[in-house]
């Protein structure tokens, strides 16, 4: 949601209260930045959603909640984000044979494809990232 400047002159007066808008507000605006990123580089994925598209990527058939684990997420956001990338069509679940409990997440063709750009992509937005980090 865009913010005019005369709201956020009235955030800057209150003070200090506000301070977590702010970085709420900050960490969206990197999210923006990233989708953004992305598409200029032909992956028309979610940045939230490319550190899952990513490890799984590297851990064909885990479960949500190893992934969970890996992120250091929430069962239930991981899941949120699983389905959001299997409704986009970039994985499917697989019912593991040895212990048909646990549900295997795979990616498919097009999941392959865009992790494969992330692969290329994901580290110069760690330098660009870094290069940020450095300057603060």
């Amino acid at each position: 949601m865009p913010h005019s400047a005369d709201h956020n002159e009235s955030l800057d007066q209150l003070g200090p209260a506000f301070f977590a808008r702010r970085l709420t507000r900050l960490s969206d605006l990197i999210v923006e930045q990233g989708d953004a990123f992305l598409r200029s580089r032909g992956v028309n994925l979610h940045a939230r959603l490319a550190s899952i598209l990513h490890i799984i990527s590297r851990r064909e058939g885990a479960s949500v909640s190893e992934l969970a684990a890996a992120l250091n997420m929430s069962h239930q956001l991981t899941t949120h984000r699983i389905e959001k990338l299997r409704r986009g069509g970039y994985l499917y679940t697989e019912k593991n044979v040895v212990d048909t409990r646990k549900t295997g997440l795979f990616l498919t063709q097009k999941g392959k494809t865009d992790a494969q750009k992330l692969d290329i992509l994901l580290p110069q937005a760690a330098t660009a990232f870094q290069a940020v980090f450095n300057h603060a």
